[in-house]
């Protein structure tokens, strides 16, 4: 459509707009759901550092005794069905999970070198982005929502840098 805005003394100005409307796209990935299977995770602990816990059913996190989460989600970017296509517009991102225990403090930060489930303490490194973080205090159990837009964004950029959260 098209406006114009007159002054009030003779002055006009005219301007074009054009308007795209495109489908909104909702994706989901749960291990499992969907034919979903490119989710990692794992934790490593201070108390048993030479310990493996890919296996673990549960995520433990308690960094007042030094045990971490990993969280990586692969294959988000591409062509196939329940992909993020090349190019599209990524609006708002979400890590959803469930805290069994309210905290005072709940924090993720994004990793920058590769890992597997198979890590420990020990084989770890400390790459992590404090610019990549989402941090709450006083958080209550239940759902969480924290937003990674922005990780999701860089990720479109160059996925072969997604290392996922710690």
């Amino acid at each position: 459509f098209t406006y114009t805005i007159d002054d009030g003394h003779g002055l006009t100005a005219t301007a074009t707009v054009n308007v795209t409307v495109t489908d909104l796209v909702s994706l989901l990935w749960r291990q499992g759901q969907n034919g979903y299977s490119g989710a990692v995770d794992t934790y490593v602990t201070s108390s048993d550092p030479d310990a493996s816990f890919g296996s673990s059913l549960v995520l433990q996190v308690l960094p007042t005794v030094g045990t971490q989460a990993l969280l990586r989600f692969n294959d988000l970017f591409g062509t196939a069905p329940g992909q993020i296509p090349p190019g599209a517009e990524i609006a708002v991102a979400y890590l959803a999970f469930w805290l069994d225990n309210g905290v005072s403090d709940l924090g993720g930060l994004r990793i920058l070198e590769d890992w597997s489930a198979a890590d420990t303490y020990n084989t770890v490194t400390d790459a992590i982005d404090f610019n990549g973080a989402f941090y709450r205090q006083g958080v209550p159990a239940g759902w969480q929502f924290e937003n990674v837009t922005q990780a999701l964004l860089d990720w479109q950029e160059n996925p072969s840098t997604n290392f996922g959260w710690m």
